[in-house]
């Protein structure tokens, strides 16, 4: 009970805050609004506005959606005289990007007040990458590092803590990499090649030292901390966008969580962390929303801003026909990722 009431609370939260994004630009521009939905499906309980717009919760807390008049089913009908506003289809192609960017915008806006919470009250960890245990016949192992190594750059990047260091790795597909470490202050270039686990991610055999002396905690004053919530959004941002290298093996699909892996996630941060780890894991959680919804498919965000592009410069309406078929085929791709990381969830769960 407690990992569904952490899914349901987190991921409502998520979405919400998202969907919202489109709502107040869409309203700004005097868009109508048909119905603001959390969630999927047959709806559970609602209320109607004055602008006629029919706030919603669904059955199927999987998403949830905006619908503005005029998006595509009624784009040649008049507004109803209950909804307050216009249609979507008089708007200018840039009205109608800054719409569909609204949602993602307003999920990488939400992790920095999540993360200055986080930093405001307890700070920041850093653990260093230095390494601790060496596995036997790894290529660490077998390009000469040794415990107690500190990693400063691969292939030329610099790098100042593990989470650095693992997108390093773990992006980089096998390619040979040149390693700079610190060795007793002597500086030593070590070059190996990472190779893939059972889940297809990429490693090098090196656990990372938590001797307190390599773990960092950093302070910040209230101005300091909303510098660094800022900032910690962006790399997270970054280091989302990067992962996505990580989704090119059949292997790799396995790390795919599902809604039963959202949600024991969260259940467990909560029981071990509490409310501040689980903000932590919605920080995280509304900046992966942000990204995934960048994807250039319908019935995403980036898939009605391609859509939108395309309608600017060619300066005519796509064919519905093709937009159905577009986005029956988008659905269809995240039915299968759905099905694909549930299957994942159920997996780790009897492992």
């Amino acid at each position: 009970m407690e990992y569904i009431l952490s899914f349901l609370a987190i991921i409502t939260l998520a979405i919400f805050f998202h969907e919202l994004g489109h709502y107040l630009v869409a309203r700004f521009y005097g868009i109508a609004i048909e119905t603001f939905s959390i969630g999927f499906g047959k709806e559970l309980f609602g209320f109607t506005t004055k602008t006629g717009t029919r706030w919603r919760i669904s059955l199927i807390p999987l998403g949830g959606y905006v619908q503005m008049f005029g998006h595509v089913e009624n784009e040649n009908e008049p507004v109803p005289s209950h909804l307050s506003g216009d249609s979507l289809k008089h708007k200018s192609t840039l009205v109608k990007l800054q719409v569909y960017l609204a949602g993602p915008l307003f999920s990488f806006l939400l992790a920095i007040p999540l993360h200055f919470v986080i930093v405001a009250q307890v700070g920041e960890y850093i653990i260093a990458p230095v390494a601790g245990e060496i596995i036997p016949g790894s290529p660490s192992e077998k390009a000469g590092m040794l415990s107690g190594d500190r990693i400063i750059a691969i292939n030329g990047r610099h790098i100042e803590k593990t989470e650095e260091m693992s997108i390093q790795i773990a992006t980089s597909g096998g390619d040979p990499l040149a390693v700079d470490i610190l060795r007793s202050g002597e500086k030593k270039t070590l070059y190996l090649q990472a190779f893939p686990n059972k889940d297809g991610l990429f490693q090098i055999g090196v656990a990372w030292s938590l001797e307190k002396e390599n773990i960092i905690h950093r302070i910040y004053s209230t101005p300091g901390a909303l510098k660094r919530s800022v900032t910690i959004t962006w790399e997270q941002t970054k280091f989302y966008v990067e992962s996505l290298k990580i989704l090119k093996t059949r292997e790799s699909l396995k790390t795919l969580a599902g809604p039963v892996g959202i949600g024991k996630i969260a259940g467990d941060m909560y029981s071990s962390g509490g409310v501040i780890a689980l903000v932590s894991f919605l920080a995280l959680l509304t900046i992966a929303l942000g990204v995934f919804n960048l994807f250039p498919i319908l019935p995403l965000d980036g898939g009605w801003v391609l859509v939108s592009c395309i309608e600017g410069v060619t300066g005519k309406r796509l064919d519905k026909k093709i937009i159905y078929w577009l986005s029956l085929f988008g659905w269809a791709f995240l039915l299968v990722l759905v099905f694909l990381a549930t299957g994942n969830d159920i997996a780790r769960i009897f492992q």
